[in-house]
């Protein structure tokens, strides 16, 4: 079996993955409880309740709901807010909120991956070095360490002691900016706190899992070969040795890569940062089932489709996988 033909059955597994895990979500976020009882307070009139729970479609039975809500997926309607009544689930996360989590959580990762994987694999080179000893031993703590604990931390640090950063929000609150350029700068200042705490918290599983796979890689006979005929060890460690070493980060990468829909949560709720992390928060408050389900669905596709990628690209960089 070729490359082609396991994309094409990969392909179809994947369908059938996304298809099973909307449906399990669709049942499953109905154990959050009834939303018209959160929504309806005591200064409504008795039958506001009976008029919400129609108008949300949810005296309806079970298995009437799940068509439905199959066939206006189909047709690009996921549903209006319970809390933002009248809107559209995809106003509320697109595209604002959306763009914001995948500007985060991209430069977080981002700025993770081009520190800890040359770390990584220069710990992997010095294996048993006071380099290799002490960024471990900090990763470790990296990775025991609470993401909201982490994030405050930085918050207090650097935002309340050195002033060096906002103290939370996406942009300042009711100013006016002359330019573009100017509501970008203040943009950018707002999102280094974030994106930090993002790029921290993925240093030391990021850092740890290239290490432990670069120590095996430069101590095999290929690599012994290049020592003796006098390469250079920029060229052992950063062509060679990434190439064989990355193998395991991609699927690291692709289990990471639901973090730019759904958001680090903690994190954007500390920083006050308007992303789909604080609008999954507010919607499980308040049993909001269709941002639930519209944030579920974007995590599976992002999930689902990062995978595949991830299980191509194997073939593609390294020569020796063979899809049998």
């Amino acid at each position: 079996m070729g490359l082609a033909t396991y994309a094409a059955r990969r392909a179809v597994t994947s369908v059938i993955l996304f298809f099973v895990s909307v449906s399990i979500a669709f049942f499953i976020f109905r154990l959050l409880g009834n939303p018209v009882a959160i929504m309806v307070g005591p200064g409504l009139p008795p039958g506001a309740a009976q008029v919400l729970t129609a108008e949300f479609g949810l005296n309806k039975p079970l298995w009437l709901q799940f068509v439905l809500f199959w066939r206006n997926f189909f047709h690009g309607n996921l549903g209006d807010s319970f809390v933002y009544t009248g809107t559209p689930v995809l106003q509320v996360i697109f595209p604002t909120r959306f763009i914001n989590t995948v500007v985060l959580m991209g430069s977080g990762m981002l700025l993770s991956y081009l520190v800890s994987i040359p770390l990584g694999l220069l710990a992997g080179r010095r294996y048993g070095s006071m380099l290799d000893r002490g960024f471990s031993g900090l990763s470790v703590v990296l990775i025991s360490l609470p993401a909201f604990w982490l994030a405050l931390i930085i918050l207090l640090v650097l935002g309340f002691y050195l002033g060096w950063i906002p103290l939370g929000g996406t942009v300042t609150l009711n100013r006016t900016f002359s330019s573009w350029w100017s509501y970008a700068a203040n943009y950018m200042h707002h999102l280094i706190g974030p994106m930090i705490s993002i790029a921290v918290f993925f240093f030391g599983s990021n850092f740890l899992i290239t290490r432990a796979s670069s120590a095996n890689v430069l101590r095999e006979n290929f690599i012994r070969t290049f020592e003796a005929a006098g390469v250079g060890e920029g060229t052992i460690v950063f062509r060679h040795g990434l190439r064989n070493a990355i193998l395991p980060e991609l699927s690291f990468m692709a289990v990471q890569m639901s973090f730019l829909v759904a958001g680090a949560i903690f994190t954007e709720s500390v920083f006050s940062w308007d992303g789909m992390g604080s609008l999954i928060y507010l919607a499980v408050q308040n049993s909001d089932y269709p941002v639930l389900q519209a944030t579920f669905i974007f995590i599976a596709i992002v999930v689902i489709a990062s995978n595949y990628i991830a299980d191509i690209l194997y073939g593609l960089i390294d020569p020796r996988v063979r899809y049998d």
